[in-house]
């Protein structure tokens, strides 16, 4: 005997479609066929979100699309999707440069900042830990940090577009070397100059709100 149908399960078929749920899934949840549920999709002309949730920012809305779609819609919507998806890929990139920069100046005061070195040895079967203070790292250290600088420095100009491939800085000369820092070093100040202004200026709206 086939179930009684409600108009709460129509319903709640509905909302389940208008968030992306298959027919089969619905169907199966509500407890009929996933033709049925097919069929109640295509004679209420219900919509669906084709956005998934973590797409749908303030400049990109929800996408619905028609259960009676055309396959050109339908076609046309994917296209959104795609588009929607590339532009959350390059915000994300900006944002993963932003942290790396956040790290490189990090980095960059660890240069200059006092250190204790320690060091264990068992004397008389007994470990002996000394320290000794250093107004900064090691010039051995500081090669370890300048380094873990210039990759992030890479990978961020990489992110943002501003570089396309990785130069090898080892078949550079003296005079191209010390352009490339210039250059990495005036579009770093340039970042971190607009990020601060940003920042600034959410905290005048913050106060004046």
């Amino acid at each position: 005997m086939a179930k009684k149908v409600s108009a709460e399960d129509k319903q709640r078929a509905q909302g389940l479609f208008a968030i992306g749920r298959s027919y089969r899934e619905i169907g199966k949840e509500i407890g009929v066929s996933a033709a049925t549920i097919s069929n109640w999709a295509r004679d209420g002309a219900w919509l669906k979100g084709v956005l998934p949730e973590k797409l749908i920012t303030e400049h990109t809305p929800q996408i619905y699309e028609s259960a009676n779609a055309t396959p050109e819609e339908v076609a046309a919507n994917t296209d959104k999707l795609q588009e929607a998806n590339r532009r959350r890929w390059v915000d994300r990139k900006a944002e993963m440069a932003d942290q790396f920069a956040d790290t490189i100046m990090r980095l960059h005061g660890q240069l200059f900042t006092p250190v204790v070195v320690k060091d264990a040895k068992v004397v008389n079967k007994m470990i002996q830990i000394s320290e000794v203070h250093l107004s900064e790292p090691s010039p051995s250290d500081k090669v370890k940090l300048v380094t873990s600088m210039a990759i992030l420095v890479d990978k961020a100009s990489l992110l943002v577009g501003d570089a396309t491939s990785r130069v090898e800085t080892a078949s550079l000369t003296p005079a191209q070397s010390s352009d490339r820092l210039e250059h990495i070093a005036s579009e770093f100040n340039k970042r971190l100059a607009a990020k601060q202004a940003e920042e600034a200026q959410r905290a005048s709206e913050g106060q004046t709100g």
